[in-house]
């Protein structure tokens, strides 16, 4: 019998002075207008960036396993933790804001509302 599986994704993002950037609650989103950022999806992956054009979040379904990269940081703007699961490593409150250089490579093209959904190797292919 096949399963079907659905991804829901529940998380508080926070940027490196400790503002709320956004939350996530099982794939609904509560956004804070006064800090921008944008993020992009499609029906196997989703992804998050900073008003700095750098991606905070990521998740993608491979068709066998999640796969998941983040960067939060907590209240204070320590960092909370940095996961990347290719290499299964977790950093967690090892290291404060000023010293993290961290970065997730995006797989989304942006801005998403002109873009939305189209991956970033899509667009070698085609004319937009």
């Amino acid at each position: 019998m096949d399963r079907k599986w659905e991804l829901k994704i529940s998380t508080i993002i926070r940027d490196k002075s400790g503002s709320i950037l956004a939350e996530i609650r099982a794939n609904e989103w509560k956004v804070n207008p006064n800090l921008i950022y944008d993020r992009n999806f499609d029906k196997n992956a989703i992804e998050v960036i900073n008003k700095n054009g750098e991606v905070i979040l990521q998740v993608i379904f491979n068709g066998k396993q999640v796969e998941l990269q983040m960067i939060n940081f907590d209240e204070n703007g320590k960092l909370l933790y940095w996961v990347h699961n290719a290499t299964y490593w977790v950093i967690s409150g090892s290291a404060s804001a000023n010293t993290t250089d961290f970065s997730i490579a995006p797989i989304f093209f942006y801005p998403s509302e002109r873009y939305k959904g189209v991956r970033l190797k899509s667009l070698k292919s085609s004319k937009i």
